[in-house]
């Protein structure tokens, strides 16, 4: 199917559904079960002592995710290639693996895997020399350089064009590794790039901060991914910031929250529905496939998190 595309031509887009049952369902839940699982044995077996809980996974998952579907995005714009047909690049994922078969190869390697963090200068020797110059995450090298050699095969495969692929291999690696520094951190946190003031722990925080850029992703990859999208009017976008706005307002009125933060999360369930409603309401047009299938991604990613939040049932996790 890839073998079609020249390396400097803009593909089409068939008939084919946007995101089919095996195409786009599958190697997603296989993704989402396998960073279940990497999260799983990393906190609750190898971890000394365990400390697997609810909202850790939610980190999880939500990080690797986010990691995916920036993945996914720059294979669709590098490799000029419909976005549908980066899905199966998520099978890939199994790299993530590596760190656990690592240490449990060499148990003398340190089992906690930790967030980057340093100077600009230091972030940068850590990007060039795949983490090899962090001692706390030797574990994680192998990993890197897997997905490095594993997306200029891929960018081989699908551009048939070295420079393409290496372009896309080289900004995976730099994305991947900005991703793993440690912006934020909740209370007197030295090592965070960003201090929040907030009632959540840090494992709650993070769902929430991760929770901004992917369900912005998830919205501009479906849309990508529709052969007939419907226009991106300003005045959705300025519904959707409007109502986001207002969430968070809303929660600190009526004191549901004490922190700006943390009423994020009413912002976000705000701004999501007039998003997702905003043709329907104001335009009086039905919702269409990518409409639902929008929805049900973003229900299904910041549920889980928004809910127990807004609800006080993360203050104690």
């Amino acid at each position: 199917m890839m073998s079609s595309l020249s390396p400097g031509s803009r593909p089409s887009v068939d008939n084919a559904p946007a995101f089919g049952p095996y195409c786009g369902w599958v190697p997603a839940v296989f993704f989402v079960c396998l960073a279940a699982l990497r999260c799983y044995l990393e906190t609750a077996v190898i971890a000394t002592p365990p400390f697997f809980g609810y909202f850790l996974l939610c980190h999880h998952l939500l990080w690797f995710l986010l990691i995916m579907q920036c993945i996914l995005l720059l294979a669709h714009l590098v490799l000029e290639v419909p976005v549908r047909r980066t899905l199966p690049i998520m099978y890939g994922g199994i790299v993530i693996m590596i760190p656990i078969l690592w240490v449990s190869i060499f148990p003398d390697t340190s089992p906690e895997f930790e967030y980057l963090s340093g100077s600009p200068g230091q972030i940068a020797i850590y990007i060039l020399t795949f983490c090899i110059a962090f001692p706390q995450n030797h574990a994680l090298v192998l990993e890197l350089v897997a997905i490095f050699l594993g997306l200029f095969a891929v960018g081989m495969i699908y551009s048939r064009d070295w420079r393409r692929a290496l372009c896309l291999a080289i900004l995976a690696h730099i994305v991947c590794c900005l991703l793993a520094i440690e912006w934020i951190g909740v209370g007197v946190h030295h090592s965070a790039v960003f201090t929040l003031d907030s009632a959540l722990r840090n494992h709650a925080a993070w769902p929430l901060a991760i929770l901004h850029p992917l369900l912005i992703l998830t919205a501009v990859l479906v849309r990508r991914s529709d052969p007939n999208p419907s226009r991106l009017s300003r005045s959705r976008l300025g519904w959707t910031a409007t109502a986001y706005v207002a969430g968070c307002v809303l929660g600190l009125l009526t004191q549901r929250f004490d922190h700006i933060f943390d009423s994020t999360s009413l912002g976000l369930l705000l701004g999501s529905l007039a998003y997702l409603l905003h043709d329907r309401l104001l335009c009086r047009r039905r919702l269409g496939r990518s409409d639902w299938l929008t929805a049900g991604l973003m229900a299904a990613m910041e549920l889980p998190v928004l809910i127990p939040i807004i609800l006080h049932l993360a203050d104690k996790q």
